[in-house]
């Protein structure tokens, strides 16, 4: 773990591996050293290693090493995200508000899971997530993101009237401070969307 803090990618993964066998993820200390070496193999850009080892860690240390385990699935995510496997990493982005629910990052994992999805072609799946990011964490750092997804999304189905609601809740729910060029954005679409509401044609009124 010093090794993983001091940047020496190499030298965590030429003493982790050998022993890997000696850190189950059964302890808290198997946890903490197989995060460091799958963190190690994508900062050396080996995805497919990395993100096998980190999404055993994610799913496995819950209740050992919680602060490990979002950070983890985090991280394997976008592990498969450079091999442009898109559902894949939103299957794991999405683990982390089921499995750390309280963690900070639990609604990052909601927000990137959706786009995820919408990169794999599924905007179904990506719009529950968002929703469920909007229920659950309207507060939380990426709730502007997901809520704007929402939005966007209702106004070129060509559900303007949708896209107003999420753009408005927006405003209301998430503070100003967390996320300003969202809110601020909400705000004037949401003053657009009234004016110039036909997605085919708008800008008339």
């Amino acid at each position: 773990v010093r090794l993983m803090e001091l940047g020496a990618w190499s030298a965590v993964n030429g003493t982790v591996a050998p022993r890997i066998g000696q850190f189950p993820l059964t302890t808290t200390q198997g946890c903490e050293v197989q995060y460091a070496h799958g963190r190690s193999l994508f900062k050396r850009n080996q995805v497919t290693a990395a993100s096998s080892v980190l999404s055993a860690v994610g799913t496995k240390c819950v209740t050992l090493a919680p602060e490990v385990g979002p950070k983890a699935l985090y991280i394997a995510g976008k592990s498969f995200e450079r091999k442009k496997q898109w559902a894949q990493a939103a299957s794991v982005y999405q683990k982390i508000p089921v499995l750390y629910p309280e963690h900070s990052m639990a609604d990052d994992g909601y927000a990137l899971g959706g786009i995820a999805w919408i990169e794999a072609g599924q905007p179904t799946q990506a719009r529950e997530l968002w929703r469920k990011q909007a229920d659950a964490y309207p507060t939380g750092d990426m709730a502007g993101e997901g809520f704007w997804r929402l939005a966007w999304s209702a106004y070129q189905s060509g559900d303007t009237a949708t896209a107003i609601e999420w753009a408005e809740r927006m405003v209301r729910e998430v503070p100003l401070n967390v996320d300003p060029i969202h809110v601020m954005g909400a705000r004037y679409w949401s003053a657009r969307w009234h004016l110039y509401p036909d997605v085919q044609h708008p800008d008339l009124l």
